[in-house]
Parts: structure tokens; C-alpha cells; sequence
């Protein structure tokens, strides 16, 4: 498996609009990192980036799979374009709680603590929420601190994609889209973004949109037999 580490953090791909410099950036790492093509598996900001990057370069793809993506299509598209030229994203949900996020902790201890009584990390699964404090923190003078910089995570949010409903050709590759039965992930946009790209669409029973850390070992089973799907309706 190949990953990039921590997408938004290298300077040599800025953070842009409609993420032109994280698609570059996962472009670059799969063609530096694979000798055949790649099943692309991605969530939320990952799921978007990985259906972007096989638009534009399909040649490095067998197939993907976007687990809960939230995408804005259609009329939501229309109208996250209209936030940006208002300058009013800046008071979105997702961004007004990212400037407010607690950031650092005396220890690694105290930050599993914090999280366990904070939705939605109250739903992890136990050992994804102690790999996630563990992998997703680094040391700092003070304790630890989260190794994924703010300040980019909100300039990710405020430059989300608003231009997919203007991709005018057919996804060339195969897919699958799978959303958590309770994810506000969800919606007609979603149904003809999936039947415009011809997208198997896939609910996943109980999640929510972070149901990859919720249900992990059901998630790595979902996924093994969604790949053996795509691969079977490709020889059919």
C-alpha cells in the first residue's frame, strides 16, 4: 500500500483552489511510487481527491473506491461557489470548528482522554482512536501536539472543489462510492453524481461518516469485496 503521509504540508504543492496542487500531489506520488496501476481508496478529502486524480489521469488507476466523500455537486456546488465570492466561508461549519480546535496536550494520555468524551471520536473504535492519538499527535515543548497543521486543514476546507459538476466526461474508470447509513454524506446530488460517472453506490449498515474508525475490521471487509466486484464486472 502506498499513501501520501500528510496531504497540504509539502510547499512544493500549494494549497489552491478546487485542489489543483493535492491532485498534482497525489499524481506525483502515485507515479513515483507504483509500477502498474493503483486501486484508489480514499475518504471524505481522500475519496474526492482520488475520483479528481483518475479523471484526469485514468492511466494510473485499476479502479477506486471514495468512502464517504463529501461532495459538492450540482445546486451545492452552485452555492459553495457563491460562499467563496462572498467571502462567507469562512463562518462554514467546518471551518468555523477547525480555527477552534484544541491542538496540543501534556500527554499522549491526556489527548486519548480528551477525544474519548468528544463526538464523533466517542464512536471510534477503541484501537483506531489510541493508533490515531498515537500516529496523529507528535512531541512538542509542552506535551504533544496534532502533526496535521490547522491552518492547512481549514485552508483544505475553504478551498473544497466546487467545479466536478462542470467535469463533462464520464469517470473511463470503475468505482464504487460507499456512504455510512447515518453520514450526512448523502442526497439526490450524491445519486447523480454517482449514475453520471456510472459509480456503484454502497451503504455502509450503521456507520456515519467517519465509519472507517468506527467499524475498521467491517470497513477492510467491504472494501475486499467491493475490489472483487469492480474486478469481476470488468471481465463481464
Amino acid at each position: 500500500m502506498i499513501a501520501v503521509e500528510k496531504l497540504g504540508h509539502n510547499p512544493k504543492y500549494p494549497i489552491d483552489e478546487n485542489w489543483e496542487g493535492l491532485i498534482k500531489e497525489l499524481v506525483d506520488h502515485i507515479e513515483s511510487n507504483a509500477e502498474e496501476p493503483v486501486i484508489g481508496v480514499g475518504h471524505s478529502l481522500g475519496g474526492i481527491l482520488t475520483f479528481m486524480a483518475a479523471y484526469h489521469r485514468p492511466e494510473l488507476f485499476r479502479e477506486i473506491i471514495m468512502l464517504d466523500p463529501p461532495l459538492a455537486y450540482g445546486l451545492l456546488a452552485l452555492l459553495l461557489f457563491i460562499t467563496k465570492k462572498l467571502r462567507l466561508i469562512d463562518h462554514v461549519r467546518l471551518v468555523a470548528q477547525t480555527k477552534k480546535r484544541r491542538t496540543q496536550w501534556f500527554s499522549r494520555q491526556e489527548a486519548e482522554a480528551y477525544f474519548k468524551q468528544k463526538p464523533p471520536f466517542n464512536r471510534f473504535d477503541p484501537d483506531c482512536l489510541r493508533d490515531y492519538v498515537q500516529y496523529g499527535t507528535t512531541a512538542s515543548e509542552t506535551g504533544v501536539k496534532l502533526s496535521f497543521d490547522v491552518n492547512v486543514e481549514s485552508k483544505i476546507f475553504k478551498t473544497t472543489p466546487h467545479n466536478i459538476s462542470s467535469l463533462s466526461k464520464r469517470l473511463s474508470v470503475p468505482g464504487t462510492v460507499i456512504i455510512g447509513e447515518h453520514s450526512y454524506v448523502s442526497g439526490r446530488s450524491l445519486n447523480r453524481f454517482a449514475k453520471r460517472h456510472r459509480l456503484y453506490l454502497e451503504r455502509f449498515k450503521d456507520g456515519g461518516h467517519l465509519f472507517p474508525l468506527e467499524y475498521p475490521e467491517r470497513t477492510a471487509v467491504m472494501l475486499t469485496e467491493t475490489i472483487d466486484k469492480l474486478e469481476t464486472s470488468k471481465r463481464t
